[in-house]
């Protein structure tokens, strides 16, 4: 236990034997090999200059300055936020989970360039790069994203869903499952939900809408631009 900052710093291979890190913030600098998560108990984490990592964290956790261009991953008991004032900076796997929300949503400080994987309640980012979706589950979901929006993996949102980009958002795994669906802006729009989108508004440029139970409630297609397509099984406003 350390009662302010702790730094491990030129490691090709850190191991933790047993218990836990204990300290204001913790910084792994130049950390080449992490062979499994460490264990920590810190208020916030900084990586710099390092390979994959991995934290276990008994509580929420502030994410200050991150270079890496390994994985990261990040399982907390806790709210995971951000540094308003430091960049992030990801090129691997990009995994958070929570029991708590994700609040990642300073602008010009995310540019998260690899696959990432988003778990928990609220979950707000801002990325300054082309968004990639791996998975997310959250109770809601805005994205702010300077370039494409896009997925390999199903997004699962039963409350609000806000979408945004300076690109493209293209989310069409079948395993999708939106509620309220909002896009405020977008060059176009392409998605596919497993059942149906009950209510929302599109602005883009056009948009397509496969569902497969339909929009709705009984006036919820009038919600959406003229512009906007919609596809699938029975997918008329109201269709159940």
């Amino acid at each position: 236990s350390v009662a302010n900052n702790l730094t491990l710093k030129n490691a090709t291979t850190l191991t933790q034997a047993s218990g836990s890190l204990s300290a204001n913030e913790l910084m792994l600098d130049s950390i080449y090999v992490l062979p499994a998560p460490l264990t920590t108990d810190i208020a916030s984490l900084s990586v710099v200059n390092s390979g994959a990592v991995s934290i276990d964290e008994a509580d929420g956790l502030q994410l200050n300055q991150i270079g890496t261009t390994g994985s990261f991953t990040v399982l907390a008991q806790g709210d995971i936020t951000a540094s308003s004032t430091e960049q992030r900076v990801a090129g691997g796997a990009f995994s958070l989970t929570t029991t708590g929300n994700i609040l990642l949503n300073t602008p010009n400080q995310n540019y998260l360039s690899g696959p990432i994987s988003l778990a928990g309640n609220t979950v707000e980012i801002n990325n300054g790069v082309a968004t990639e979706f791996a998975s997310v589950n959250a109770t809601s979901l805005l994205v702010n994203s300077t370039g494409n929006i896009t997925q390999t993996g199903a997004i699962t949102v039963p409350g609000s869903t806000t979408l945004s980009a300076l690109g493209n958002i293209t989310l069409t795994n079948a395993g999708n499952n939106f509620n309220n669906l909002n896009v405020t802006g977008a060059s176009s729009v392409t998605i596919t939900d497993m059942d149906r989108i009950d209510s929302g508004s599109i602005t883009a440029g056009s948009a397509t809408l496969n569902t497969a139970t339909g929009i709705g409630a009984a006036d919820a297609q009038n919600h959406f631009a003229t512009n906007v397509n919609f596809l699938g099984i029975n997918n008329t406003a109201g269709g159940v």
